[in-house]
């Protein structure tokens, strides 16, 4: 927990991501291992933001900001009340073996559904691009740049979204569009996988806004790859801890013209490695390297 602290010290309230600990506590399940998840939630606790100790994504996240009809509305304060008053009662009274299961089935089932959503989508998006392949062989020519292309479905899952704001959803949750867009526009090349969908959801929470601390290399690769001013809102944790951070809203005028350059990924992962052994010296006990 030593990284968190560190976070905290900087200034930075610390929420954690709910599709983060979808995933682990479905692997817990898969696994058997009650004890550890256990443990990792009593250390991880105490730490959160008091206000929001959890970060949704969704229509969970987007009805916090945006204006929609009265059901979504609804549900998703229904579903925010839900998951925050299960991690308070965990909070006060330890993660109990039962609760673990019963919460994990849900959770589990939360997984499953997001993945049919995401095939699905994907599934369309292939109809899609084989329509206008055929169209634009038939016509020999490109029927639109790739560039227009992307920004009209940017747009729609936008729209699709059911949801209003303002700045509009597609600026505000511009690196989250970009990278589905990406993944969507080459279903054809590529199928997407289920880490794909899963990668989706945690670049939403730059939309909150929030910075994204994650050492998955392999995302931060991917948000960087969209090209979007919003990817400087990803960061390893040593980032945020040691480097100087511009603090404005993903989305403000200021966002699209922030220089930032990241540091190659080998060298972050050293300092990051460096930084996990100072705590360990600090403290004389190996455990917080899991932290």
């Amino acid at each position: 927990m030593g990284e968190i602290e560190a976070l905290r010290a900087r200034g930075y309230q610390v929420s954690v991501s709910l599709e983060g600990l979808r995933e682990v506590w479905a692997r817990s399940i898969r696994e058997g291992e009650y004890k550890l998840l256990s443990a990792r939630v009593a250390r991880l606790a105490p730490v959160l933001s008091e206000n929001d100790p959890i970060a949704f994504a969704g229509h969970s996240l987007l009805t916090t900001f945006g204006t929609a009809g009265r059901r979504l509305r609804e549900e998703s304060a229904r579903y925010r009340s839900s998951v925050s008053g299960g991690w308070r009662r965990i909070v006060a009274n330890g993660l109990l073996e039962d609760d673990w299961r019963s919460i994990g089935a849900e959770l589990q089932d939360e997984l499953r559904d997001g993945e049919r959503n995401w095939a699905q989508h994907v599934a369309d998006a292939q109809g899609i691009v084989r329509q206008v392949s055929a169209a634009e062989k038939e016509a020999g020519s490109p029927l639109f740049p790739r560039a227009r292309g992307s920004d009209l479905m940017r747009q729609s899952l936008a729209k699709g979204a059911g949801v209003a704001c303002v700045p509009p959803l597609v600026a505000r949750a511009d690196l989250h569009l970009r990278y589905t867009t990406d993944k969507l526009l080459n279903a054809h090349q590529r199928v997407p996988a289920v880490n794909d969908w899963n990668d989706a959801r945690h670049l939403q929470h730059v939309a909150w806004p929030a910075f994204l601390a994650t050492c998955d290399e392999g995302l931060i690769e991917a948000a960087d790859r969209t090209g979007s001013p919003q990817s400087a809102w990803v960061r390893m944790p040593i980032e945020l801890i040691e480097d100087r951070v511009a603090r404005c809203e993903p989305w403000a005028k200021g966002a699209s013209t922030l220089t930032f350059r990241r540091a190659p990924l080998p060298e972050l992962r050293a300092r990051q490695e460096a930084f996990r052994r100072s705590l360990r010296r600090q403290s004389g006990s190996p455990a917080l390297a899991a932290g």
